[in-house]
């Protein structure tokens, strides 16, 4: 919507005033919240956080610029909007733009899968015109907002990420953005080191449906908290379309094959009876469900599916998040490595576990981190990994930071087990002590090291290079 509104449809719906005589052209290109980013005809948010003070960029911004200010900067050469709060006038723009777009809404949280949804979903949903999704992970109480002051008006398909770390989250994401439909992923334990329970989590996704009048919320038929979100979503209005391998789901899961390509699956829409053979290009068997919320979509938004089933087929994982990648650690010998190390919690890896035991008759090499955020339930859910660990006896298993190392006592039995206080300690050996196996998985929180673990082995794609000496940059 910005590159329609003009400088007085930005001063009414923020409540602000121009400072002095420098007044914007009419229209801006895209907002940003990093000076850093500004080009041509931008719109600056001066933000003020813990450790950065927006205002503070304000005087190295241009002519070309504008800014949205509480305190305006003398002698800067960008037009500035005095507001009286910048964070609000945020959110006022974010509402005024869903409010003025004819695009379909999809909201999208979970405890799991969430950002790879969302990406899948614009992948697969472009067949249909133009998607304006989130940015990599902007769904918090910032981010979220932000993607949509940013939403073109050419969109046709809105596709929004919403997360959360604490209750009430949520709710104010969903009462901006007021979407015509809403997917929870899964219930499940990812930070509940913030909450007394699942019970808790599960109440605190179901905030999504807050800012929904009507429309329909697309719901994980397997998960325990199914009837609870199912409950929720009809108190609210909304028609329900569930996903799942349960024969009650909506839309079901019938058959699956893992393939060179990724894996071939057959999904059964029961409100018509229609069966659908597709390939999908995501390796991983707990993927399938992106495919079952795609077609669970197009129902939703009634699209034509046999038009989407081709984009199903060109999906790639992300770097991060199940990407494959071919390195050369050894001149002989050629090693898989599965970047699934952009966070971590007890659902995600345990199914990413259960993957690599999929791998059969090849030398596996696991190298886990701590799974963050999890408060008392931590300790039970790094002992969780011990079983699954001991049937797949991995012949490298490497692991990182306090809960992991603690595991090393009781899988001392297994070909190779190493532990280790932090991931910077592990570099100079790592790749010479994976150098024999076929299949890696780098798997851990982001503050644990695994992104940076990742980053140092993602060196050696298709390079003979020396040993890793010193960490690099998280990617």
């Amino acid at each position: 919507m910005l590159n329609h509104w003009t400088a007085a449809d930005l001063a009414n719906i923020t409540e602000g005033k121009w400072y002095g005589s420098l007044l914007p052209e009419a229209g801006w290109q895209t907002a940003h919240i990093d000076s850093r980013e500004m080009q041509n005809h931008d719109l600056f948010f001066a933000l003020s956080g813990t450790h950065t003070d927006g205002h503070s960029f304000i005087a190295a911004l241009d002519a070309r610029h504008t800014a949205i200010v509480q305190r305006p900067v003398t002698n800067a050469n960008a037009a500035q909007l005095c507001v009286p709060d910048v964070m609000a006038a945020l959110r006022q723009l974010a509402k005024a733009a869903m409010s003025e777009t004819q695009a379909a809404k999809i909201a999208v949280t979970g405890s799991v899968g969430k950002t790879g949804t969302k990406d899948a979903l614009f992948h697969i949903l472009s067949a249909f015109g133009p998607c304006h999704a989130s940015r990599g992970n902007f769904n918090n109480h910032i981010g979220a907002p932000l993607s949509m002051v940013r939403c073109p008006d050419e969109a046709e398909i809105i596709i929004m990420e919403m997360g959360m770390n604490h209750a009430g989250e949520i709710a104010p994401l969903s009462a901006l953005f007021a979407g015509d439909v809403a997917i929870i992923t899964k219930i499940a334990a990812s930070h509940i080191g913030h909450f007394a329970s699942l019970d808790d989590i599960a109440a605190a996704k179901a905030e999504i449906f807050a800012g929904m009048t009507s429309g329909i919320a697309i719901l994980p038929a397997d998960d325990d908290y199914f009837d609870y979100l199912q409950k929720a979503a009809l108190a609210q209005g909304l028609d329900v379309i569930s996903f799942g391998a349960s024969d009650a789901a909506t839309i079901q899961l019938q058959a699956q094959q893992s393939v060179a390509e990724g894996q071939d699956i057959v999904i059964c829409n029961q409100r018509t009876g229609q069966n659908y053979e597709l390939r999908l290009g995501l390796h991983a068997p707990h993927h399938a469900m992106v495919a079952l919320i795609g077609i669970a979509v197009c129902e939703a938004l009634r699209l034509d599916i046999e038009k989407a089933l081709p984009h199903f087929a060109t999906l790639q994982e992300m770097p991060g998040r199940g990407a494959h990648l071919p390195l050369s650690l050894h001149e002989a010998h050629q090693t898989i490595l599965i970047d699934d190390s952009y966070n971590a919690g007890p659902d995600s890896m345990q199914a990413a576990l259960r993957y690599l035991a999929t791998f059969t008759g090849q030398k596996i090499g696991l190298v886990l981190t701590d799974m963050l955020e999890l408060g008392a339930h931590s300790h039970a859910a790094h002992q969780g990994l011990i079983a699954p660990l001991l049937e797949m006896k991995p012949h490298l298993l490497w692991l990182v930071g306090e809960e992991m190392s603690a595991l090393s006592a009781s899988l001392s039995h297994l070909p190779d087990c190493r532990a280790s206080a932090e991931a910077a300690s592990i570099l100079p050996e790592l790749a010479d002590a994976l150098r024999d196996c076929d299949v890696v998985l780098v798997k851990g929180s982001n503050g644990s090291g695994a992104p940076q673990i990742a980053a140092a082995l993602r060196a050696y794609h298709h390079t003979t290079a020396g040993p890793l000496e010193e960490m690099p940059n998280a990617s």
